[in-house]
């Protein structure tokens, strides 16, 4: 007699409501930022500088030394690390965990305003606006301070909360 086995899919986390007891510290969001850009600058320098170098030689062979240092090369690295941050954060956060590996590290994550799920696009608008909160001294991620779902100017803009996870 042949047995039934019934296969129980993963759960995804449910939507969790946005309330004050289950806000995100500031320290825990600082602390996993940092082990986010520690990890991102470490994935960085271990896949993209041996093929930077490769590429370095072959350019520097055939373009003029001002031209290979403020062109081309340059470039390339920043927008690929541009690139490689964005993909990193979004697709994370917007991933049924819902958190970066620092997040989970400090068990948060990433909701909206509702405790919903972020979809990709939400979760690119909250990376670019992250973007311009870093540019002006941090000040954009001060605002976290003073706002009562500690929310961040990149929060406040894509209407995202940071919330604990047990």
């Amino acid at each position: 007699m042949a047995t039934t086995q019934t296969i129980i899919p993963p759960t995804e986390p449910q939507d969790v409501p946005v309330i004050e007891g289950n806000l995100g510290s500031l320290l825990a969001r600082f602390v996993a930022l940092v082990i986010d850009m520690l990890i991102i600058k470490v994935v960085f320098f271990i896949i993209f500088i041996p093929l930077g170098l490769v590429a370095s030689i072959g350019t520097f062979l055939i373009m003029p030394m001002p031209l290979f240092f403020f062109g081309g090369v340059g470039l390339s690295f920043v927008a690929t690390s541009v690139v490689a941050a964005w993909l990193y954060f979004a697709v994370q956060e917007s991933s049924a965990r819902g958190a970066t590996i620092g997040k989970r590290i400090m068990g948060l994550r990433v909701v909206d305003e509702n405790g919903r799920r972020l979809t990709f696009s939400l979760a690119t608008l909250r990376y670019a606006v992250k973007i311009i909160s870093m540019i002006p001294m941090m000040l954009g991620f001060f605002l976290a301070f003073f706002t009562s779902k500690r929310q961040a100017l990149h929060d406040l803009i894509a209407n995202t909360v940071v919330i604990k996870v047990s």
